[in-house]
């Protein structure tokens, strides 16, 4: 899926009030890969994020993605960690979810945090256009995003 800047629904405040990142950590963990410096600097990225040290983590994914590029458990945990550090990295986060979507196009964790960003950008339909693809795979990350998008629209539903 293709990332466009086009906004569906704009309901700044409560967008705000929900904030994925402070509910959810990034899940993706990979196996030893056989790459030692993939693995210590993917490990080390996982560590900061336990830590909540969002900068540190970014760092340790790039230098991850420098060892093995496009590797979608690494670009999905950069966009979360981007995602986590602030709002001005929310374009390179949507950067780095659809490349690893374009690396794994059924990466569900992936799918579930892009997901997230879209209803942080106000892009409902594209929020539920993953959640029906997160449905078609039978995800467990379906039932989060859904829980997502229901809040936004029971907050919505409470301004109209």
């Amino acid at each position: 899926m293709k990332f466009r800047p086009l906004v569906v629904l704009t309901l700044a405040a409560p967008l705000l009030l929900v904030s994925p990142s402070s509910v959810y950590g990034a899940g993706s963990s990979s196996s030893s890969s056989g790459n030692k410096n993939y693995d210590k600097y993917f490990k080390e990225g996982e560590a900061a994020e336990k830590r909540n040290n969002w900068e540190d983590a970014v760092e340790f994914y790039r230098k991850a993605l420098k060892a093995k590029p496009k590797d979608a458990d690494a670009l999905n945990n950069l966009g979360f960690s981007l995602r986590s550090v602030g709002k001005k990295y929310m374009m390179e986060a949507a950067k780095a979810y659809e490349e690893a979507l374009e690396a794994d196009g059924n990466h569900e964790e992936a799918l579930e945090y892009q997901g997230e960003l879209f209803l942080w950008m106000g892009m409902l339909e594209m929020a539920h256009a993953n959640l029906e693809k997160l449905k078609s795979l039978q995800s467990d990350e379906a039932a989060e995003l859904q829980d997502e998008i229901d809040a936004i629209l029971e907050q919505a539903a409470k301004l109209l």
